[in-house]
């Protein structure tokens, strides 16, 4: 599921907007969801049951930040994410939230356009950054 905010949409309608599309995959196992700005930022979740995976992109080709769980981090484990296109993906149990944080991350991200700072957050690339939120644009 893509959800694609405009930057001219208030807060509250675009919470609004969200609320109501993941009442339509409440129920389901397998999820992804990809809530984006239209110049960026992305942020991109993956659902199996109650484990969720996070992605954070600032930018087109941003190598982008993955989630990282402190309170698991002896679980070694492998999850399984189906994504939409059938391709099944394994992210390490201790880079997963729960759906129900991985939902208020979402709601967060749609009402302040910022990554959540209370995921902790392991980035990608080289460039230095701390959090997704430290730079939103390339240099």
């Amino acid at each position: 599921m893509e959800i694609a905010f405009l930057d001219s949409m208030k807060s509250d309608s675009r919470e609004k907007i969200l609320v109501d599309r993941l009442q339509l995959i409440s129920d389901l196992r397998f999820v992804e969801i990809w809530l984006k700005y239209p110049r960026f930022p992305m942020l991109g979740v993956l659902i199996n049951s109650d484990d969720a995976f996070l992605q954070a992109f600032r930018f087109q080709g941003d190598p982008g930040f993955f989630s990282n769980n402190p309170s698991r981090s002896e679980c070694d484990e492998l999850v399984e994410f189906e994504l939409e296109n059938g391709q099944v993906d394994e992210f390490p149990s201790k880079s997963c939230y729960t759906k129900k944080e991985a939902i208020r991350a979402c709601l967060d991200f749609a009402v302040d356009g910022k990554f959540p700072d209370w995921i902790d957050w392991i980035y990608a690339g080289m460039d230095g950054a701390d959090s997704p939120n430290d730079k939103l644009s390339p240099e």
